[in-house]
């Protein structure tokens, strides 16, 4: 998913998702949806703006999904392993089309609040 106003650019450019205009997310076949968990880069962004008084445009909320075919790597480290992407490209080994139900799409966000004393 990426910023509609910088699609063309992060793909001609060979950008990676950066949490804040364009993140990656795989498709879960089995729930039907995609889970994007590393927004949060791009709702302090947007709150911040709210809080300067700035106004929010199309520009901060218009989006793209667009399929894409990712290169990842695996990093083993001694008790975990941390997979990173390499490579994002618009999918073309085949055609893909998508039919969004935007009447019926549900878009949660789900968020914690932690307080240090």
């Amino acid at each position: 998913m990426v910023k509609k106003s910088e699609r063309e650019a992060f793909f001609n450019e060979n950008k990676l998702p950066d949490g804040l205009t364009s993140f990656y997310a795989a498709y879960n076949s089995e729930t039907g949806s995609y889970h994007f968990n590393s927004m949060r880069d791009y709702f302090l962004d947007v709150l911040d703006k709210v809080r300067k008084g700035e106004q929010i445009t199309d520009d901060d909320t218009d989006f793209s999904l667009v399929p894409v075919a990712v290169s990842l790597e695996t990093v083993e480290g001694y008790n975990s392993s941390t997979v990173y992407v390499t490579k994002v490209q618009p999918y073309l080994t085949r055609p893909t089309m998508t039919q969004l139900a935007t009447d019926r799409a549900v878009v949660s966000f789900i968020y914690t609040t932690q307080e240090i004393d």
